[in-house]
């Protein structure tokens, strides 16, 4: 084994490397390729503030989140060790690159945000279904350097888009049956594979609940089968530019054809949004390419338009109505007519035995006296009632939209009230609304961004949750809530905004903006220096691609890569970070950087020349 000394290392760390096998970065294609295809049952024991919220008792089963990150733990701290091994070894030095210092920033963070979680046990493995804990994050950035320090010649390079392409086509079939009705994971052969023997007996009660013509693969959610999309479908775009030979580029317009109705099936308007941007900017950074060569160009967006068409064709339109629902006007629209046809719940104001409930139609002033409800409108007039048995209804027919029901224990009055409807319990002290795990809670009454109001339906509700979790970042500046722990740190007992925008039992465990998630979770500091390597490998990848002419591997896949992560990180104005789906990213993200780099190297190596 040769060795270097230190300053010989320095002066060819590049060169030295060529030796460097492809089978070190086994635990970095096992990321890629396998750890994203997990589905596993994990039987989720939840106590403490994890278990005050959720919804649906201490016992869960986790099959899309748990074992990803467990494997995926194992292989980045893996791929991590082996690392510093080679750099011991002399075999490597780490490569100099600016996004260490904003790594380190954001790892800090991190750290000190999971110290003072309220919550160490979710901090530690991450809330159910999501499974980001410290680990995780840390992992993210160690799977980046990784790859940043082992990827140093185009047979390293070739050997993670192989692991893509597995990946893609694996979800991608698995994806094609969903959307036809045969779901490999409602076979009993695919309900055994995903349940440990003990649970085998369980099989035929498993289920899960997805619509028709839809694609939820191994990813836990069709929203982050849009998210994978918006990943895969720009890669697979510029991987079919590079191809010379026929039969080399008839295979990647079959996977672009595979990636697009991955994209379509997965009904995610947030993926189909980054998608578009990105073949946008693919435009834009090929034009030349559409100047010379249009017909071969303009081939994979015809496979686009055909795959969507014959989607639409089957799924009776629902193609074209996702792509409708992409306009602003008439999502704004839409919401102004449903916040227009029924009536908008103001305040619950809780006082001991008395409570109001305040809306934009009729409202009323409600007191327990003498083991029965008397009622008032705001003015203090009293409100006349007809009572049936356990029942109460209003004689005038102004508040014929309110009924009280009182349970047969007569612990509680359900209330229905403009087709909405909610119990009030009665305690010892006083009022109180049930709490997402049983427990009996005041509602609360936390910052909210006033100008939504009346428009919370937006984006299939998204603009209620950003209007009470944008406020959370104030208390969040430099010390975050802790990894994983924004459904905790979100009001879940905001009762007025849910009955406004959604179910009182909905847990709001993301906040479908994976920018938020990371400053709640880990600080805004965190987030700004995660933001500082997003901003750096964009602004160096469109000044790089934006007037080059392409004429090697590393320059179409470099440009790819610039599109997929471009994709994601939009996407993520709408979607969150999530364990099925962000090693990807950051797998791309990682690789991009690399791929710049040796673009910058070969470059300087020709000036010098």
């Amino acid at each position: 084994m040769a060795k270097y000394g230190k300053k010989n290392r320095k002066s060819n760390a590049y060169k030295s490397q060529k030796s460097l096998s492809t089978l070190y970065l086994l635990p970095v294609l096992f990321i890629i390729a396998i750890v994203p295809l997990i589905v596993f049952a994990k039987v989720m024991n939840l106590d403490g503030l994890e278990a005050d919220n959720w919804l649906g008792g201490t016992v869960h089963f986790d099959f899309f989140s748990y074992y990803k990150a467990i494997y995926f733990i194992e292989a980045a701290y893996i791929g991590a060790l082996l690392l510093l091994i080679l750099y011991w070894l002399d075999e490597l030095d780490f490569i100099k690159s600016k996004y260490y210092l904003p790594m380190g920033i954001y790892a800090l963070f991190v750290f000190i945000s999971f110290l003072f979680a309220d919550d160490i046990d979710v901090a530690l493995r991450g809330f159910i279904n999501m499974g980001q804990g410290i680990f995780v994050l840390i992992g993210y950035l160690l799977f980046m350097i990784t790859i940043m320090n082992l990827v140093r010649e185009d047979k390293h390079i070739k050997a993670l888009i192989g692991a893509f392409l597995f990946v893609g086509t694996i979800i991608g079939l698995i994806g094609v049956g969903q959307y036809f009705g045969h779901d490999i994971f409602r076979t009993s052969f695919g309900q055994l594979l995903i349940l440990p023997k003990e649970l085998h007996p369980l099989a035929e009660e498993l289920t899960f609940s997805f619509a028709d013509f839809a694609v939820y693969a191994t990813l836990y959610n069709t929203n982050f089968v849009g998210s994978f999309a918006a990943l895969m479908i720009p890669l697979s775009f510029a991987l079919y530019f590079y191809q010379r030979k026929l039969g080399y580029a008839f295979l990647s317009i079959l996977f672009v054809g595979l990636m697009v109705f991955v994209g379509f099936g997965s009904n995610s308007r947030a993926g189909i949004i980054g998608v578009f941007a990105a073949l946008l900017l693919i435009a834009i950074l090929f034009r030349r390419e559409a100047i010379k060569k249009p017909l071969y160009i303009i081939i994979p967006f015809i496979a686009l338009i055909v795959v969507g068409y014959g989607l639409n064709k089957v799924s009776d339109g629902r193609i074209v109505d996702e792509l409708k629902s992409l306009n602003l006007l008439d999502d704004i629209r839409r919401a102004e007519e449903l916040s227009g046809s029924r009536a908008y719940f103001e305040e619950l104001n809780f006082d001991d035995y008395t409570l109001e409930i305040v809306t934009d139609e009729k409202s009323l002033h409600i007191e327990f006296i003498d083991n029965d409800l008397l009622f008032e409108d705001l003015e203090g007039q009293r409100i006349d009632v007809l009572r049936e048995g356990r029942r109460i209804t209003f004689v005038d027919e102004e508040y014929q939209d309110y009924v009280f029901t009182r349970s047969e224990d007569g612990a509680y009055y359900n209330v229905r009230a403009y087709g909405r409807s909610f119990n009030i319990w009665l305690t010892i002290d006083g009022f109180r609304f049930e709490g997402l795990s049983g427990e009996l809670y005041l509602p609360s009454d936390p910052d909210r961004l006033a100008f939504v109001d009346g428009y919370e339906s937006l984006f299939s509700s998204r603009a209620y949750i950003w209007s009470r979790s944008i406020p959370l970042l104030k208390e969040f500046i430099i010390i975050g809530a802790g990894p994983d722990m924004y459904p905790i740190a979100f009001p879940q007992d905001d009762y007025v905004g849910k009955l406004n925008a959604l179910n009182l039992r909905t847990v709001v465990d993301k906040p479908h903006n994976m920018y938020v998630q990371m400053g709640v979770n880990t600080g805004v500091i965190s987030l700004g220096a995660m933001l500082s390597i997003f901003g750096m490998y964009v602004l160096d990848s469109f000044k790089l691609f934006i007037n080059r002419k392409f004429d090697s591997f590393k320059d179409y896949i470099g440009v790819g890569l610039f599109a997929s992560v471009s994709a994601y990180l939009l996407s993520g104005f709408f979607n969150d970070q999530i364990m099925s789906v962000a090693p990807i990213f950051y797998a791309m993200l990682g690789l991009g950087i690399v791929v710049n780099r040796m673009i910058h190297h070969d470059e300087e190596n020709i000036n010098e020349k």
